[in-house]
């Protein structure tokens, strides 16, 4: 576990997802972010644009994508340490 030095919020919604938060990683970490934190990643009412009106707590939004690409995410993100 590493101490988060500069950190970036993503607005996650069903126009940036998993997969183009993926993509984005390498660019964020380039500008110097060591950490990422997303609003919630459960499923939400359909079409919310915040995450925070979750209606499932055990599952993961689908307007997001599923959990092959959240684990691109998350590899993409260990990739620096």
């Amino acid at each position: 576990m590493s101490t988060p030095l500069v950190t970036y919020r993503l607005q996650l919604n069903s126009e940036l997802g998993f997969a183009a938060a993926a993509v984005l990683a390498p660019y964020l970490r380039r500008l110097g972010v060591t950490h990422v934190y997303t609003s919630p990643i459960l499923k939400a009412r359909p079409g919310s644009m915040h995450g925070y009106d979750i209606v499932a707590h055990d599952a993961l939004n689908p307007e997001l994508g599923n959990s092959a690409e959240l684990d691109a995410v998350l590899i993409a993100e260990d990739r620096h340490e």
